[in-house]
Protein backbone atom coordinates (compact mmCIF):
# COMPACT_ATOMS: atom_id res chain seq x y z
CA UNK A 1 0.00 0.00 0.00
CA UNK A 2 1.69 3.48 -0.79
CA UNK A 3 2.83 5.53 2.00
CA UNK A 4 0.43 8.33 1.20
CA UNK A 5 -2.74 6.31 1.98
CA UNK A 6 -1.16 4.42 5.07
CA UNK A 7 -0.64 7.80 6.39
CA UNK A 8 -4.27 9.25 5.50
CA UNK A 9 -6.02 5.67 6.66
CA UNK A 10 -3.83 6.09 10.01
CA UNK A 11 -5.10 9.50 10.07
CA UNK A 12 -8.48 8.95 9.55
CA UNK A 13 -8.95 5.73 12.15
CA UNK A 14 -7.55 8.32 15.10
CA UNK A 15 -9.11 11.15 14.15
CA UNK A 16 -12.76 9.54 13.58
CA UNK A 17 -14.88 9.99 16.06
CA UNK A 18 -13.13 13.72 17.06
CA UNK A 19 -13.76 16.99 16.34
CA UNK A 20 -11.17 16.90 13.11
CA UNK A 21 -13.97 18.25 10.17
CA UNK A 22 -12.07 19.73 8.07
CA UNK A 23 -12.14 19.09 4.35
CA UNK A 24 -8.57 18.60 2.27
CA UNK A 25 -9.05 20.22 -1.23
CA UNK A 26 -5.33 19.84 -2.43
CA UNK A 27 -2.47 18.29 -1.16
CA UNK A 28 1.44 18.60 -2.87
CA UNK A 29 4.06 16.73 -1.01
CA UNK A 30 8.07 16.71 -1.59
CA UNK A 31 10.91 15.06 -0.73
CA UNK A 32 13.82 17.14 1.24
CA UNK A 33 17.16 15.67 1.14
CA UNK A 34 17.61 17.39 4.58
CA UNK A 35 16.31 19.53 7.27
CA UNK A 36 17.13 20.70 10.54
CA UNK A 37 14.11 19.48 12.77
CA UNK A 38 14.04 19.60 16.82
CA UNK A 39 14.54 16.15 16.89
CA UNK A 40 17.72 16.21 14.34
CA UNK A 41 18.79 16.89 10.77
CA UNK A 42 17.57 14.55 8.28
CA UNK A 43 15.57 13.70 5.40
CA UNK A 44 12.45 14.99 5.31
CA UNK A 45 8.88 15.89 3.40
CA UNK A 46 7.39 19.03 2.73
CA UNK A 47 3.71 19.23 2.43
CA UNK A 48 1.15 22.38 1.21
CA UNK A 49 -2.33 21.90 1.73
CA UNK A 50 -5.54 24.00 0.96
CA UNK A 51 -7.93 23.06 3.99
CA UNK A 52 -11.51 24.34 4.72
CA UNK A 53 -13.17 24.98 7.48
CA UNK A 54 -17.42 24.94 8.04
CA UNK A 55 -18.65 27.44 10.45
CA UNK A 56 -18.02 25.08 13.52
CA UNK A 57 -15.89 22.76 12.51
CA UNK A 58 -12.12 22.63 14.31
CA UNK A 59 -8.86 20.44 13.58
CA UNK A 60 -9.09 19.35 16.96
CA UNK A 61 -6.02 19.29 19.38
CA UNK A 62 -2.45 18.76 16.94
CA UNK A 63 1.04 19.22 16.40
CA UNK A 64 3.47 19.15 13.88
CA UNK A 65 6.90 17.73 13.85
CA UNK A 66 7.96 20.33 12.01
CA UNK A 67 7.73 23.99 11.35
CA UNK A 68 4.67 25.16 9.60
CA UNK A 69 3.73 28.02 7.71
CA UNK A 70 -0.19 29.31 7.36
CA UNK A 71 -1.95 31.84 5.33
CA UNK A 72 -5.79 32.55 5.81
CA UNK A 73 -7.02 32.68 2.19
CA UNK A 74 -10.74 32.92 3.23
CA UNK A 75 -13.11 33.72 6.69
CA UNK A 76 -12.17 33.74 9.94
CA UNK A 77 -10.40 31.93 12.14
CA UNK A 78 -9.85 31.14 16.01
CA UNK A 79 -5.87 29.71 16.44
CA UNK A 80 -5.79 28.36 20.13
CA UNK A 81 -2.11 27.22 21.74
CA UNK A 82 -2.12 24.77 24.42
CA UNK A 83 -1.05 26.03 27.84
CA UNK A 84 -3.02 26.29 31.57
CA UNK A 85 -3.62 30.03 30.25
CA UNK A 86 -3.91 29.50 26.79
CA UNK A 87 -3.05 31.42 24.05
CA UNK A 88 -6.08 32.45 21.83
CA UNK A 89 -5.26 34.59 17.99
CA UNK A 90 -8.29 35.44 15.87
CA UNK A 91 -7.13 35.76 12.14
CA UNK A 92 -8.79 37.04 9.05
CA UNK A 93 -8.71 36.75 5.42
CA UNK A 94 -4.89 37.98 4.47
CA UNK A 95 -3.29 36.98 7.74
CA UNK A 96 -0.75 34.77 7.90
CA UNK A 97 1.83 33.38 10.46
CA UNK A 98 5.05 30.81 11.33
CA UNK A 99 4.44 28.40 14.09
CA UNK A 100 7.00 26.34 15.59
CA UNK A 101 7.56 22.56 15.77
CA UNK A 102 6.11 20.60 18.52
CA UNK A 103 3.20 23.50 19.46
CA UNK A 104 0.25 21.97 20.25
CA UNK A 105 -2.99 24.11 18.74
CA UNK A 106 -6.36 23.53 17.15
CA UNK A 107 -8.08 25.37 14.56
CA UNK A 108 -11.97 26.57 14.95
CA UNK A 109 -14.50 28.29 12.85
CA UNK A 110 -16.91 30.27 14.56
CA UNK A 111 -18.33 31.73 10.76
CA UNK A 112 -19.84 33.28 10.07
CA UNK A 113 -19.06 31.28 6.31
CA UNK A 114 -16.37 29.17 5.21
CA UNK A 115 -12.49 29.22 6.30
CA UNK A 116 -10.08 28.42 3.73
CA UNK A 117 -6.06 27.98 4.79
CA UNK A 118 -3.21 27.54 3.01
CA UNK A 119 -0.88 25.26 5.01
CA UNK A 120 3.03 23.87 4.26
CA UNK A 121 4.91 22.24 6.24
CA UNK A 122 8.13 20.44 6.62
CA UNK A 123 8.60 16.94 8.82
CA UNK A 124 10.71 14.24 9.29
CA UNK A 125 11.03 11.56 6.98
CA UNK A 126 8.42 8.66 8.54
CA UNK A 127 6.35 10.74 10.61
CA UNK A 128 3.05 12.13 9.75
CA UNK A 129 2.21 15.92 8.89
CA UNK A 130 -0.46 16.19 11.52
CA UNK A 131 0.26 14.22 15.42
CA UNK A 132 -3.42 14.31 16.97
CA UNK A 133 -2.94 14.99 20.64
CA UNK A 134 -5.08 15.11 23.48
CA UNK A 135 -7.66 17.91 24.48
CA UNK A 136 -5.30 19.73 27.47
CA UNK A 137 -5.67 19.17 31.02
CA UNK A 138 -4.99 21.90 33.45
CA UNK A 139 -4.31 21.48 37.28
CA UNK A 140 -7.36 23.94 39.31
Amino acid sequence: MDRKWKIAIGLGVTLTGTAFALSFQHTVTGAIAEFVFPSGTGPGLVQIQQITLKPGDSTGWHHHDGPSWVILERGRGVFEYESCQPTVTHVQAGNAFAEPANNVHKVDNYGPGEATIWWATVYPQGSTPIVPEPEPICAP
